[in-house]
C-alpha cells in the first residue's frame, strides 16, 4: 500500500482533473490543427461542431437576444468565441466532477498529469512557434503602408496603433519572434520545460499586455496559452521559490522515462524525431513565405499621389477642407490595393487591376457582398506624375497627381542613431 502521505486529496483530485478537461479541449486542438493533411481537415470540422454547441448555448443557457451568426474570423474575440469557452468551462466542471466521482479508488492522477503536461508542452511549442516564426521572418507586422504613412494618429485605432508600432521596426520583430521561437525550443525537452515555460510566460505577458491595453482581439487565445504556460511551469514552482526567493538549496527534478520498454523509447524517439522534423519544415516554409513577400515587385503605379487638380463633370473643384468629392490622396499600395483619400478625411480602399498595355485600370469596391466596379485610363507625362481619366459614381473625372517620396515621411526616414545631442520626440 502507498503511503498515504503521496496520495491526493479529493478536493486536489477535484481540483486537477477539472484543469485537465479543460487542457485537453484546449491543447489538442492546436496540436492537431499543427499536423499535416490532419491539419487541413480538423479545424473545419471541430469548428462545425463547435457552431451546433455555441448557438444552443447561446439560445437556451445564455439566452442572448439575437442568435450567434457571426463564425470566427481574424477576430478571436468573437460572441462565439467566449460562448465556446464558457461550453469549456462548463464541460470541463461537468466532466471533471464526473472523472472524480467514477475514479475515486485512485490515490492520485500523476499518470495523466505526466502525460497532460506532455500534451500542454507540444501544443504550446506549436503555438509559440508559429507565432515566433512570423515575426522572425517579418510576416505578421507589416511595415506602415503608404496609407497608414498619411494617416493621424486620433483616426487610428488601438488596435491600428499597436500594428504600425510593431511594424515599424524590423529589429523589434526579430527579437520579440525570437524569444518566442527561444521558449517553443526550450519546451521540446523536459530537461528545459521549466525553463522554456518560465520564458514562454514572460513573452506571453507582454503579449497578453499589448492585446488588453491596445484592444487586439486575441485576448482569449493569448490568455488560454498563458494558463497552459503556467501549467508546465507549476511543477517546479517550488524548487523555483525555493532557489530564487527563499535562498534554499533545491532538489533536482525527478525525470522518468516516459517509456520502460525499449520498443516504447524506441517509439517516443520516432515520434519526437518526426515533430522536431516537422518544425524545421515549418521554420523553411515561413522563411520561404518571407522571402518571396519581400521580394515580390511593386505592382504598377505603387506609389502615394497628391492631388494637384481635380474636375468634376468639367467643372474644377479647388481644395476646400471638408470637400467629400474631391481627392486628397490616391495611393496605390505595395499589396496592389488603392486607397482614395478625400478632403473630408474619409478613406475608402479598392481592389485595383492595372493593365499596362492599355493604359488603364480598375477600381473595385466591395460592400454588402455587393461589387462596384469603376474603369479608368491613365497617362504618365512623366515618372512621378500622373493623370486619371474615368468615374468614380458622380460623373466623369480627370484629375492631376504628383507622386510623393515615401522617404519624406519622419518615421520612414529618421533611422537609428546612437548619439541624439537633442530628442527627436514629435
Amino acid at each position: 500500500m502507498r503511503d498515504r502521505a503521496t496520495r491526493w486529496s479529493p478536493p486536489k483530485r477535484l481540483l486537477f482533473l477539472i484543469m485537465a478537461v479543460f487542457l485537453g479541449f484546449t491543447a489538442a486542438p492546436i496540436l492537431l490543427a499543427l499536423l499535416p493533411w490532419i491539419g487541413d481537415v480538423f479545424p473545419p470540422a471541430y469548428q462545425a461542431a463547435w457552431n451546433v454547441i455555441v448557438v444552443w448555448l447561446g439560445e437556451h443557457v445564455l439566452g442572448l437576444p439575437e442568435p450567434i451568426t457571426i463564425l470566427p474570423n481574424s477576430s478571436g474575440d468573437t460572441t462565439w468565441n467566449y460562448v465556446q469557452m464558457f461550453g469549456i468551462v462548463m464541460i470541463s466542471l461537468i466532466v471533471g466532477s464526473a472523472w472524480t466521482v467514477v475514479d475515486h479508488a485512485r490515490d492520485d492522477c500523476a499518470a495523466v498529469h505526466h502525460w497532460l503536461r506532455v500534451l500542454v508542452r507540444y501544443a504550446l511549442s506549436g503555438a509559440l512557434l508559429v507565432y515566433g516564426l512570423v515575426k522572425l521572418f517579418c510576416l505578421q507586422f507589416p511595415e506602415p503602408s503608404l496609407a497608414t504613412l498619411t494617416q493621424t494618429y486620433g483616426e487610428a485605432s488601438p488596435h491600428g496603433l499597436a500594428w504600425t508600432f510593431l511594424g515599424h521596426s524590423s529589429a523589434y520583430n526579430v527579437f520579440a519572434g525570437g524569444a518566442e521561437v527561444l521558449a517553443a525550443s526550450l519546451l521540446l525537452a523536459r530537461r528545459t520545460a521549466t525553463l522554456g515555460a518560465l520564458v514562454a510566460i514572460g513573452v506571453l505577458a507582454n503579449v497578453i499586455a499589448v492585446n488588453f491595453c491596445f484592444d487586439v482581439c486575441v485576448k482569449l487565445f493569448s490568455m488560454t496559452l498563458m494558463v497552459m504556460a503556467l501549467y508546465v511551469f507549476a511543477d517546479d514552482l517550488g524548487r523555483f521559490v525555493d532557489a530564487m526567493v527563499r535562498n534554499r538549496a533545491t532538489a533536482p527534478a525527478e525525470l522518468r522515462p516516459h517509456f520502460v520498454s525499449k520498443v516504447g523509447r524506441r517509439v517516443h524517439v520516432a515520434v519526437k524525431g518526426a515533430w522536431i522534423l516537422l518544425c524545421l519544415l515549418g521554420t523553411v516554409h515561413y522563411w520561404s513565405l518571407a522571402r518571396e513577400h519581400h521580394a515580390a515587385p511593386k505592382p504598377a503605379l505603387h506609389g502615394l499621389y497628391d492631388v494637384e487638380s481635380f474636375t468634376s463633370g468639367g467643372v474644377a473643384r479647388p481644395p476646400l477642407v471638408g470637400d467629400e468629392l474631391r481627392w486628397r490622396h490616391f495611393i496605390v499600395e505595395a499589396h496592389g490595393g488603392a486607397v482614395v483619400r478625400t478632403l473630408d478625411d474619409k478613406r475608402e480602399g479598392y481592389a485595383l487591376a492595372v493593365d499596362e498595355a492599355e493604359r488603364s485600370f480598375t477600381l473595385t469596391l466591395r460592400k454588402d457582398d455587393r461589387e462596384q466596379v469603376y474603369a479608368f485610363k491613365y497617362e504618365q507625362p512623366t515618372p512621378d506624375s500622373l493623370v486619371l481619366h474615368g468615374s468614380l459614381g458622380a460623373g466623369p473625372l480627370d484629375i492631376r497627381l504628383r507622386r510623393v517620396d515615401a522617404s519624406s515621411f519622419l518615421l520612414v526616414s529618421r533611422g537609428f542613431h546612437w548619439v541624439n545631442e537633442y530628442p527627436l520626440n514629435r
